[in-house]
């Protein structure tokens, strides 16, 4: 079950993104669950955060957190998070919450949904398994300062 993202659900959404985010393969063993905390409730402080939590089990396994902004003539959510329960991988659960929140997009009149990921980790096919393709001709740049 999807429901919008409360503010008593943020201990859990952090508690889902610092088990998510140690385990392999990406294997951030500096992550605490309060980094965890701090940093997305610094997510839903930003203008146009939206956010979803998806329950299995009465608990909260999944969630997404975003943004919704107009870019250029149309509106679009810029997926910021995804994290998912590491026992519920491979579950569908993923896909079945990112189903129901691009519904609930829909209903709000978004066009469409953007997002950022790495192409050596499984969360790049997971994407694409649900329908989203890189986009033509764009890339990401960065520029170490330490």
């Amino acid at each position: 079950m999807l429901l919008e993202f409360r503010k008593k659900d943020l201990n859990a959404c952090a508690k889902i993104f610092t088990a998510a985010f140690q385990a392999p393969p990406i294997g951030y063993d500096w992550l605490t669950i309060e980094k965890a905390r701090r940093y997305l409730h610094d997510l839903t402080r930003k203008p146009g955060f939206l956010g979803f939590t998806y329950f299995a089990e009465e608990s909260v396994v999944a969630f997404c957190f975003g943004i919704i902004d107009d870019y250029f003539l149309k509106t679009q959510y810029e997926i910021e998070e995804v994290a998912v329960l590491p026992l519920y991988h491979r579950h569908g659960v993923g896909s079945a919450m990112l189903s129901a929140v691009e519904d609930q997009l829909t209903k709000r009149n978004v066009a469409f949904v953007h997002l950022r990921t790495s192409r050596n980790i499984p969360a790049y096919d997971f994407y694409v398994r649900n329908g989203y393709t890189d986009v033509k001709d764009n890339t990401s740049l960065m520029k170490p300062l330490v």
